[in-house]
């Protein structure tokens, strides 16, 4: 059950090396760019509509999109805190909820864009199932699902961190939503060093290497 209640926010209980804390708090500074960079992406899907944000980290991108109503959702309660004490008081079309992807706590086929941007590789392969069954069962008829992920690099570079339960070799990522019923709209992928968002698809070689190659996936659930 999703509990909306949460402690004070505590900064010496996140690990910064996963969860991004702008400063100063409740601004967009110091965040990284190619987040930033998804998220002002995705502003142009949102307009006037309900829109989910799955996992959210510390709710930022509801200063980015401007939609006619914004929910976040996060499994650490520490960061629904920070969203709740920093952005609900400037946001007031804005939810910050705790709880898990695979049973989210909203009502089905309301939401006309979900995000979901650097998630889905947390979560077990075992999952996968229960979090797309649960995309589709908030989503409305029609509705946009958007959605990255970090190609896995090789075995000789292995995993982006210690998080990620798995990594989508190159093309996975696309042929795993097609097989889970979405239509794939567009794909886009962030390429390093400066991780502007590019139609160009990369070769699978050029993406064994250290520096990440993200993969944007715009995607529509026909209900």
């Amino acid at each position: 059950m999703t509990n909306n209640t949460a402690k004070a926010f505590d900064l010496s209980q996140v690990d910064e090396a996963e969860h991004l804390i702008p400063r100063p708090f409740g601004t967009l500074q110091t965040l990284n760019l190619d987040h930033l960079y998804r998220y002002a992406f995705a502003k142009s899907f949102c307009y006037n509509a309900n829109v989910l944000d799955a996992a959210m980290g510390c709710g930022y991108s509801s200063l980015v999109l401007n939609c006619k109503h914004y929910t976040g959702v996060d499994i650490d309660a520490n960061m629904v805190a920070f969203a709740n004490e920093n952005y609900r008081p400037i946001i007031p079309n804005s939810t910050y909820l705790q709880g898990s992807l695979l049973d989210l706590q909203v009502k089905s086929h309301t939401i006309d864009t979900f995000i979901s941007f650097e998630t889905i590789e947390h979560l077990p392969v075992a999952d996968l199932g229960k979090y797309f069954a649960e995309i589709k069962r908030t989503l409305r008829p029609g509705g946009i699902f958007l959605c990255s992920t970090p190609i896995y690099r090789g075995d000789k570079i292995g995993l982006l961190t210690k998080y990620h339960h798995f990594e989508f070799r190159f093309g996975q990522f696309e042929a795993t939503l097609l097989s889970h019923g979405f239509q794939l709209l567009e794909t886009w992928y962030q390429w390093p060093p400066y991780f502007t968002i590019q139609p160009v698809i990369p070769s699978a070689a050029q993406t064994q290497q250290v520096a990440p190659f993200i993969v944007v996936c715009v995607c529509r659930f026909p209900g």
